[in-house]
């Protein structure tokens, strides 16, 4: 009986199965994405909080943090065998690798199969004595090295060799597996890596005898979906992989999990078969129909424009709306519509396949806006203002249209009942749904009235709000807002309060709209606070919930920016906040609600979170801010501001904002973000320092220039895009990259001249590669141009956070021009493309001109904008200003600032040093020379080869030809340029090449004060320069004196050789010494001289050590340059210079070093050099020289007309900046020629010549009327009432004109003649306060004029009955001529000649009456500046003769 069951059993499974003995792999069958192909997670489920979570290398890591990666599987009973290749590392190598061998080593990472689990296999239990990918850390030594992986890279490679197998079993009896890999602890540098997991199963195999559709046929509308489900016979088949198919993709597509969707009218055949057996297979027939025969009855049934935060989009965005109804009996598809507010243009939009149909006697909305998080979504916002929504068919003829009205936010725009001809305000709003439900109101309340603004406190207050009649107050203090059903209800309106707490008051009365919310944030002065107070009140959801905070990694993010595993912060969406703006001494400014939304790059994820707070119309109309956040630009209307929280220098939070700070003020011109710090606070929380800035997208662009976003064209770079277009098209990029081929042409360069603003240009790139950051050039590049004929591209400063990573700036950003970019996450590819930026500039590079306007500005900021001592002023100053702050956070400012200080105190002859060796400059033969340029008045400005010197001074190095030119500012007169001798009387070797060094070559000194000079080096050995080695210079070709040991393996040789010499000097050396340190070198070195470092080369920037490599190779092979050291490093007696040389890598060839040391002196007073304003720098040695100027004598004052208060710049037409009034009215700017205060009240301004004393500045002492030394005031010519600026009487036409001002006791008088402009210009006089007129292209309101290449001198003023350019005239008996510097006038009588010299802008420059002797008179003008004058000579008779000259 027994062997007859057997037998019988045998029969049934022989049927269906066979008996496996083995195990039987079944990966494919059913784990999606085992092996990570692609770079991608795709088929995998996990949570995380590690700091890295990438796939790359086709595997997978968690790095610092928890994690939990799983899939969950639907199986046969069973037996399983779960495999994976991983490793888990308890914390940093010489950590856990310490415990590995003290056998204390605690894994609490492992493999898991349902709740079965086993530890993973620790990184040290296998190792290679091969250093795979050059990215292993080695345990033992070079002789006997035992390598462990030490990055994905070198892990990868472990894996392919097959190490490290983890494996678990567990019975299945539930027909459910689920398995993956779990760590629960958080330890810092844990780090888990993995790949290769495999599904095995040991017992029967059922095999598959069919496989079924529960149904044949399937009916869908067009966009609708619908999911295939399979049936499997038998139930318990042990292969149910399936390949999913469709024979027309137009009609309908299906996914690998049998999902279909409905994509065009027709039919057809959705195809199922096994993977195991394609004879098994099942089909359906999908027939995709659309309904349009209730077309026409299609009913726009509900708007709301001001969905502020009531509804959650598709795109998880709170979006405007609108709701479709289908009164039919029948569905109707909605899909392939076309929507549009513009009557003109009915096929704005097309509804995509995803919206399906609308069901019959039902509804469906439309969503609005945040098109580029969906694209489902209608790529245009509801208008605020209100506007018609046009419904069309698929040829684009209108089916339906609705107006709605202006929004009132939280409410709808309804009919009364659905489909009928009725509307109301209701603010029960029922997206996609009857609005039976809802009930309607006619008017709104008032907001509450709160007595008390947002403020600081230090004792308890007793805040009241207002309750109408038959109103209900209700509030919260969560954030929240406040509703019938959230919140609580005060019967009184009265509040104590004495601890930091926000309210968000709303009145409600039935058959009324809600009032508006009203936010206070009282904030109790605990803490010591010396900065502004951002103060954000919102649901705490929008910020914390998983589904929809901006906060959190959450469940609906995407991947990026540092995460393989999709992340919230990552999304662009926009949650509704209060924002409240309270200045440090407790008071509200701005208390508005906003749009707040993350921002950054890596540092979202960083705490705490960088964000930005954007005003937008949907808030009750408003939509900017009516404060001026920026003191350095008090006269711009911001819609949005960055909240930063410092990027990658997140604790300090000092970096950016000071290397901008730098810039800014040495007044270089280049676009580049305000800066404010303050303290922010979430909800009533403190939560940090942060720094308020201006964004750098096309809201920059707005609030700087005026222009909307679709004016201008605008791109960056992405980190793992490339090339992005943000605004606009890319069409003006692409004809200048097509442009840049053929820059070395005259002609080309012009036209690319016309389209990019090349001053600024190469203001921007000389600063970016001074600054070397190599988070630059592939990432952090935006530009803008405005669309216009003559519009121009721009660049903007930001992220600098990665400044002093590279010392050779040209050769990193060279090598970028073909460039691997970050993996994209989502879709696991990695782009390889051309960096058309690099490109461009390379091209350029081919130009003459070009480049020689680059080096100039390359060296004027090295020696000017970033000179160190001004530097360090300006860190100093702002690391001062936040130390007590984030002190109070646990964070130290100086943490940053230091190093930073540090890096540019010896960057500039590093990078001088880098421009004189990249070969695309071709400096090999130009003469560096060393230069010194400063006025002695601040006011005056120089300019070198007609650019401005920044800061009006500068210290550094200069090639090739120079002209310089020094212009007085108002009062004073150039006296000339005085300087030193430009040759060194004496020039004192005091050691030379192929001199004896002592030298250290085994090994490191870290720690050692090996640079002093008090350090005892007896035990060093010495050897005459060169030293070095060569391994592939058997002959010693060249010419080595010592050989350096370099170790024992040559795969892996010393890093760092070190070498000191002492000398002595005879005297300390004088400020005008110059010590030069000529050096020749392979590959980088840095200098110290008496234990100071005082210089570096090739050498990455703050502190190195031993292991420290060399930032690039020597391209020379060796390289040879020079370095000024500072002399005052020096001293007399004995000195010590010590030079740490270091290889760029361990398998480098070569190390070579030789130097010299110079001291050059200089002799003697300073002398006159030239008294003309231009002075060509002679081509050879070094230079000192000085502007000098003199206060101008009253006799000269008077001669050249120069009063106390000029008129300094007019915009007729101004596009730009706002008045107290938030309007952009024409302005009119004074300056104050003297250097003392001065008042300008009751003095008199107009623009009629005829009528001087239009309007009269006020006196009555309520708006401020005195004019800072040399500073400037600003009149509004508005007409409006003034409140805290002032407001002329009059406006000023943009066809141009002329404005006067007069004096209080109208003794003189100052005239300004403009030119009509457009409103991105002005007309200005330069220097401030100066002679010469200038129509400007960038308006420099309240603030210095500059003038660029673009600048035009104003030579044609409106004056009546137009001169022509003539230096003769006769009129009767009268002649007026001109020649070099003196005006001739003659009569033919002994007349009395009015003389009136006036300047082009119409200032009166000399004014007398000459008695003609011998019928004829010479006047002398050489006392006035060089420029064009209009000359009127008038006789007694009533004759006139005017002409026009030029003064040389």
């Amino acid at each position: 009986m027994r062997i007859k069951k057997l037998t019988t059993l045998l029969i049934a499974l022989s049927s269906a199965s066979v008996f496996a003995q083995n195990w039987t792999d079944l990966t494919s069958e059913y784990i999606q994405n085992p092996s990570f192909d692609n770079n991608t997670s795709t088929g995998w489920t996990f949570k995380s909080d590690a700091h890295s979570q990438a796939v790359n290398y086709n595997a997978m890591e968690f790095w610092q943090g928890t994690f939990d990666i799983y899939q969950t599987l639907a199986v046969p009973n069973g037996k399983y065998r779960i495999s994976v290749q991983a490793y888990f590392r308890t914390n940093s190598n010489d950590i856990a690798y310490q415990d590995y061998q003290n056998n204390t080593e605690n894994i609490t990472g492992y493999l898991y199969a349902n709740d079965e689990r086993v530890k993973i296999a620790s990184i040290y239990s296998a190792s290679s004595t091969t250093n795979y990918a050059n990215n292993c850390w080695n345990a033992g030594n070079w002789r006997n090295p035992i390598y462990f992986p030490n990055g994905m890279a070198s892990a990868a490679e472990f894996f392919k060799q097959g190490y490290y197998e983890n494996t678990i079993e567990v019975d299945v009896t539930n027909n459910q597996l689920k398995f993956g890999l779990k760590n629960e602890v958080w330890v810092n540098n844990n780090w888990c890596m993995f790949d290769n997991f495999r599904l095995e199963f040991y017992g029967d195999i059922v095999n598959l005898s069919s496989i079924s559709f529960t149904e044949n046929t399937l009916n869908l509308s067009l966009g609708d979906k619908s999911k295939l489900d399979v049936t499997y016979i038998p139930s318990n088949a042990t292969y149910r992989g399936l390949t999913w198919s469709s024979d027309n993709t137009d009609v309908a597509t299906v996914d690998n999990n049998g999902n279909v969707m409905a994509q065009g009218v027709g039919t057809a055949v959705i195809t199922a078969q096994s993977t195991k057996d394609p004879s098994k297979s099942a089909q359906c027939t999908v027939n995709v129909t659309a309904n349009t025969e209730g077309l026409s009855s299609l009913t726009i049934n509900e708007i709301q424009t001001s969905n502020i935060d009531m509804f959650v989009d598709p795109s998880f965005n709170y979006g405007g709306w609108v709701e479709i109804y289908n009164p039919t009996d029948k569905p109707v598809t909605l899909a392939g519509l076309y929507v549009s507010d513009d009557a003109s243009n009915l096929k704005m939009f097309k509804l995509p396949l995803e919206y399906g149909s609308v069901p019959a006697k039902g509804f469906k909305n439309i969503w609005f806006d945040h098109y580029e998080a969906r694209q489902s979504q209608v790529n245009f916002k509801l208008d605020f203002d209100g506007g018609i929504i046009y419904l069309s068919d698929y040829e684009g003829k209108l089916l339906t249209s609705q107006d709605y009205p202006i929004a009132v936010p939280c409410t709808s725009y309804a009919r009364l009942t659905d489909g009928s001809s009725s509307w109301g305000l209701t603010a029960e709003p029922t997206p996609a749904k009857t609005n039976a439900t809802s009930t309607f109101a006619v008017g709104r309340l008032d907001a509450p009235i709160v007595d008390k603004d947002a403020q600081l406190f230090e004792t308890p207050l007793t805040v009241s709000v207002n309750i109408p009649t038959g109103a209900t107050l209700r509030y919260t203090v969560d954030g929240s807002a406040p509703t019938m059903s959230n919140g609580y209800t005060s019967q009184t309106g009265l509040f104590e309060v004495d601890n930091t707490t926000t309210f968000r008051f709303r009145l409600f009365k039935e058959g009324t709209l809600p009032s508006e919310v009203v936010t206070r944030s009282y904030i109790l002065r605990d803490r010591e606070i010396v900065f502004p107070v951002i103060s954000v009140v919102t649901d705490p959801v929008n910020l914390y919930d998983d589904s929809l905070g901006i906060y959190v990694k959450g469940v609906n993010g995407r991947t990026g920016n540092g995460y393989s595993t999709p992340c919230n912060w990552n999304m662009d969406w926009d949650r509704p906040v209060n924002f409240e703006y309270i200045t440090a001494d407790g008071k509200m400014v701005i208390n508005q609600e906003v749009d707040m939304s993350a921002c950054g790059g890596w540092s979202r994820a960083y705490s705490p979170h960088s964000f930005k707070l954007k005003a937008d119309k949907i808030y009750e109309g408003k939509n900017f801010y009516d404060y001026p956040i920026f003191e350095t630009k008090p006269y711009l209307k911001h819609k949005t501001l960055q909240v930063r929280n410092g990027g990658n220098d997140t604790g300090a939070r000092i970096k950016d904002a000071a290397l901008q700070e730098i810039v800014r003020t040495s007044g270089i011109d280049v676009d580049g973000q305000a800066y404010q710090p303050a303290v922010h606070f979430i909800n009533g929380k403190y939560v940090s320092m942060l720094n308020i800035r201006e964004p750098n997208n096309k809201h920059f662009v707005y609030a700087n220039y005026g222009y909307d976003s679709d004016e201008i064209d605008m791109f960056e770079m992405s980190p793992d895009s490339a090339y992005c277009q943000m605004t606009g098209t890319d069409e003006s990029f692409r004809k200048w990259y097509d442009l840049s081929d053929n820059a070395e042409s005259a002609d080309t360069y012009e036209e690319i001249c016309k389209m990019v603003d090349i001053d600024e240009y190469i203001n921007y790139m000389a600063i970016e590669l001074y600054l070397g950051s190599t988070d630059w050039g592939r990432n952090n590049v935006k530009g803008y141009r405005p669309r216009f004929e003559d519009g121009k591209f721009r660049f903007v400063l930001f992220d600098l956070d990665f400044a002093f990573n590279t010392n050779s700036p040209f050769t990193n950003f060279e090598n970028m021009q073909i460039y691997t970019f970050n993996q994209i996450y989502d879709t696991g590819e990695q782009l390889t493309t051309e960096i058309e930026i690099v490109t461009i500039f390379l091209n350029m590079l081919e130009n003459e001109a070009f480049r020689k306007k680059f080096i100039d500005t390359y060296c004027l900021v090295a020696g000017s904008v970033f000179e160190p001592e001004r530097c360090k002023e300006i860190i100093t100053r702002m690391a001062e200003r936040t130390y007590s702050t984030l002190k109070l956070e646990g964070q130290d400012p100086y943490n940053t600032a230091t190093p930073m200080i540090n890096s540019l105190s010896t960057r500039q002859q590093t990078l001088i040093s880098a421009l004189k060796n990249y070969w695309r400059f071709d400096l090999s033969g130009v003469e560096e020379q060393i230069v010194k340029i400063s006025s002695n008045i601040d006011e005056a400005r120089i300019t070198l080869n007609d650019m401005i010197v920044p800061t009006n001074k500068f210290d550094g190095s200069l090639f090739g030809d120079i002209t310089l030119k020094a212009s007085a500012p108002a009062n004073y007169k150039f006296v000339g340029w005085k300087g030193l001798s430009n040759n060194a009387t004496n020039e004192n070797v005091i050691f030379d090449k192929n001199t004896e060094w002592s030298y250290y070559d085994q090994g490191s000194l870290d720690g050692q004060a090996w640079t002093s000079s008090i350090y005892n080096n007896n035990d060093w050995m010495s050897g005459d320069s060169p030293l070095g080695y060569y391994t592939g210079d058997n002959n010693n070709s060249r010419g080595y004196n010592t050989i350096l040991d370099y170790g024992y393996d040559a795969s892996n040789k010393r890093p760092t050789y070190y070498f000191r010499k002492t000398f002595q000097l005879a005297t300390t050396p004088s400020e005008s010494d110059v010590m030069v340190f000529d050096y020749i070198v392979d590959d980088g070195f840095i200098i110290y001289v008496n234990g100071k470092e005082a210089g570096r080369y090739l050498m990455p920037s703050g502190n190195v050590g031993y292991g420290t490599y060399a930032s690039s190779h020597a391209v020379g092979n060796p390289d040879t340059g020079s370095l000024t050291l500072d002399a005052s490093l020096f001293k007399q007696g004995t000195n010590v210079v010590a030079v740490e040389v270091h290889n760029n890598s361990g398998s480098s060839s070569d190390i070579y070093f030789d130097a010299s040391l110079t001291l050059k002196s200089y002799s003697g007073e300073e002398t006159i050099l030239s008294e003309d304003e231009t002075y060509v720098l002679p081509s050879t040695g070094n230079h000192v020289l000085r502007a000098c100027y003199e206060k101008l004598s009253e006799e000269e004052l008077k001669l050249v007309h120069m009063t106390p208060v000029k008129i300094n710049e007019i915009c007729a037409s101004n596009s730009i900046y706002i008045n107290e009034y938030f309007e952009k009215n024409d302005w009119i700017e004074l300056y104050n020629t003297t250097n003392e205060e001065y008042d300008v009240a009751g003095m008199y301004i107009s623009d009629n010549l005829n009528k001087p004393l239009k309007y009269q500045i006020p006196t009555d002492g309520i708006v401020n009327t005195v004019i800072k030394p040399n500073g400037y005031i600003v009149l509004w010519a508005d007409k409006l009432t003034p409140i805290n600026q002032l407001h002329t009487s009059f406006k000023i036409g943009a066809e141009g004109g002329e404005v006067v001002l007069t004096s209080a006791d109208e003794t003189w008088c100052d005239t300004l003649v403009y030119a009509a402009h457009n409103g991105d210009y002005s007309i200005g006089l330069y220097p401030d306060g100066g002679v010469n007129a200038y129509i400007m292209n960038k308006p420099t309101i309240a603030s210095t004029n500059v003038i660029n290449s673009y600048s035009k001198l104003w030579d044609e003023p409106y004056i009546p009955n137009a001169i022509d350019d003539i230096e003769i005239s006769r009129n009767g008996g009268l002649c007026l001529s001109y020649n070099d510097g003196y005006i001739n006038v003659r009569s033919e009588g002994n007349d009395i000649i009015d003389i009136a010299v006036f300047s082009i802008t119409g200032q009166n420059c000399l004014d007398e009456s000459i008695v003609l002797s011998d019928s004829s008179e010479f006047i002398s003008i050489n006392s006035l500046p060089s420029g064009t004058y209009v000359v009127n000579a008038t006789g007694q008779t009533g004759n006139r003769c005017v002409i026009k000259i030029y003064k040389k």
